[in-house]
């Protein structure tokens, strides 16, 4: 009798795995696309201050805030997508003085990349997306 207890239970369980492999994944896959911060870190690789830096979206949902970097210093910044709509676009920076630049892409509202890291130089500006 408890032998045949026994192996309903493990032919039950064994229905089971697929299910809850099949659950792992989706959960697993649905985490990792719900990325909504951005790290961003930007260097001055000038001679001069660089002054009212701003990292921000297109539709001015989320930013930065404003701050100023010091020649040779790197600062080190969060963008937090959690407040802004489902829609597509992309990054601005802002530097006092200078042109915006526009930059990268995110998705219904969600960045595709974990990290921005953006280099001023006297000349031009680099940026890798990350």
């Amino acid at each position: 009798m408890k032998m045949l207890f026994l192996i309903q239970r493990l032919v039950a369980v064994k229905r089971l795995i697929p299910f809850i492999g099949s659950s792992l994944t989706i959960g697993l896959i649905l985490a990792s696309c719900g990325n909504s911060t951005v790290e961003v870190s930007i260097v001055n690789a000038t001679q001069e201050d660089l002054l009212e830096v701003e990292v921000r979206n297109d539709k001015n949902e989320t930013t930065t805030g404003l701050f100023d970097v010091k020649p040779g210093a790197e600062i080190n910044k969060q963008l937090s997508f959690s407040t802004v709509s489902p829609s597509d676009g992309h990054y601005v920076l802002r530097m006092k003085e200078q042109m915006p630049r526009d930059f990268g892409y995110y998705s219904n509202g969600i960045p595709l990349e974990n990290s921005i890291e953006i280099e001023v130089r006297t000349d031009t500006v680099l940026i890798k997306m990350k």
